[in-house]
């Protein structure tokens, strides 16, 4: 699996282009360009599908990421709780490029 994606933390201020390389439903392997600092809590967005998953970093490599969900949002919803949500800007922008 491979899946383009962005890391966003400090309330949508600081974003990152990334990589899924592996996903389940409690987690995701993720690759970054280079060594970034993160928090110990990110989002990640997955652009084609319009999912974004709140998610503790897990583990850490050089440029590989571990995080394991703990909430995610349908930004594809146009009303609800993914319709409002601060990230969905961050989403059409990425998925109109």
């Amino acid at each position: 699996m491979l899946l383009g994606g962005k890391l966003v933390h400090g309330g949508a201020n600081f974003t990152i282009d990334c990589s899924v390389r592996d996903m389940t439903d409690q987690g995701a392997r993720v690759r970054l360009a280079g060594d970034v600092p993160l928090p110990e809590q990110v989002w990640l967005i997955v652009v084609n599908t319009g999912k974004a998953h709140e998610a503790d970093v897990a583990w850490r490599t050089d440029r590989e990421v571990g995080l394991r969900f703990l909430n995610e949002v349908d930004l594809t919803q146009t009303h609800g709780p993914g319709g409002g949500h601060p990230l969905r800007r961050i989403w059409l922008e990425a998925a109109a490029r």
